[in-house]
């Protein structure tokens, strides 16, 4: 991962107050801080969001490192100054009982989410 992600320098994450970083688990006094999953890495790592107070932040999973730009999400992010902004694909609805699913009201906000729920409300 950190030869693919590299630098960020191809994806314009080098430039002056813009930078790419990969934060590997790591451990402190008073325990092994090892992830056990996307949001256990945010919380794990909050203190270093928080010594460099960035406007935006970007998380993926390991697994979920594609070629995309990620401008038009950011874009709508901001068009809705919203606090959070969550990306998604839809399933099939035969499959969505493997995943996490995300169950929407009308204007996209979030109603809940599903852990691969047995009998899934929405794919």
């Amino acid at each position: 991962m950190n030869e693919y992600v590299g630098s960020g320098q191809k994806w314009g994450l080098d430039a002056n107050g813009c930078s790419c970083v990969l934060l590997s688990p790591r451990q402190s006094d008073e325990d092994v801080l090892w992830y056990e999953g996307t949001a256990s890495a945010i919380e794990k790592n909050i203190d270093f969001m928080d010594k460099y107070n960035p406007k935006y932040v970007l998380v993926l999973s390991a697994d979920h490192i594609y070629k995309m730009d990620y401008n038009k999400m950011l874009e709508t992010h901001k068009k809705n100054k919203a606090d959070c902004t969550i990306s998604v694909v839809r399933v099939p609805i035969e499959d969505a009982s493997r995943f996490g699913i995300l169950n929407i009201n009308p204007d996209s906000s979030i109603l809940e989410f599903d852990e691969k729920p047995a009998k899934p409300k929405s794919n």
